[in-house]
């Protein structure tokens, strides 16, 4: 019982952001009976039955965010790997000017993900909160896990040490997978200042 009642203290001593980062991160590994703790802690509005708007609101603010991100990460990656699709069937038939443009797609998908990734960056340095989080609500991994992880599927498939293929990424096959352009600033500009929009009228404490 005293377990409990130093427990109940220490979320009523957390800030809105807090409180709406905490029930995030407890709904991204499924503990819903501790999620639910944090969220009965939410003080009532004087004027009424309803939970504290400050922290519904930087829930609601963050949440927005999370799924505007993810949705802009599966629509680039959904480019990416049609460019890349269409780059190798190109270059089959030998159709130098379809592989050029497919090439060029293909970076432009690579640009937008990278981006995302810096975006990812920012707003977890505002919220507290980390990507696990924002995976799990959305599915998508930053664009630089998913290389890693195709770079080591890769070097296993063929035998050879993750470490030299980093370091060379030679092979003709595996270096259509990695990284060719810059993060596309513009791009970053225009979706860091949506989401972090939405979180300026949320980050309250």
């Amino acid at each position: 019982m005293k377990d409990d009642r130093r427990i109940e203290r220490l979320y009523e001593g957390l800030t809105a952001k807090q409180r709406a980062s905490l029930i995030l991160r407890l709904c991204s590994v499924a503990d819903k009976q501790a999620a639910d703790q944090v969220y009965d802690s939410i003080p009532p509005r004087q004027y009424g039955p309803m939970p504290d708007w400050e922290t519904t609101r930087d829930l609601g603010s963050m949440w927005l965010a999370i799924l505007y991100w993810g949705m802009e990460s599966w629509r680039h990656t959904a480019a990416y790997v049609g460019a890349l699709g269409s780059t190798a069937a190109a270059d089959r038939r030998k159709d130098l000017a379809g592989a050029k443009l497919a090439r060029s797609q293909m970076e432009t998908a690579q640009g937008r993900l990278l981006a995302l990734d810096e975006v990812l960056k920012t707003f977890l340095a505002r919220t507290g909160l980390d990507a696990g989080v924002v995976e799990c609500a959305t599915g998508a991994a930053p664009f630089s896990a998913m290389q890693e992880h195709c770079l080591r599927a890769f070097a296993e498939l063929n035998g050879l040490d993750a470490n030299e293929v980093r370091k060379t990424a030679g092979v003709e096959a595996f270096s259509r997978l990695m990284p060719t352009a810059k993060p596309d600033k513009e791009y970053q500009s225009g979706i860091e200042s949506l989401m972090c929009g939405w979180l300026e009228s949320c980050l309250s404490g």
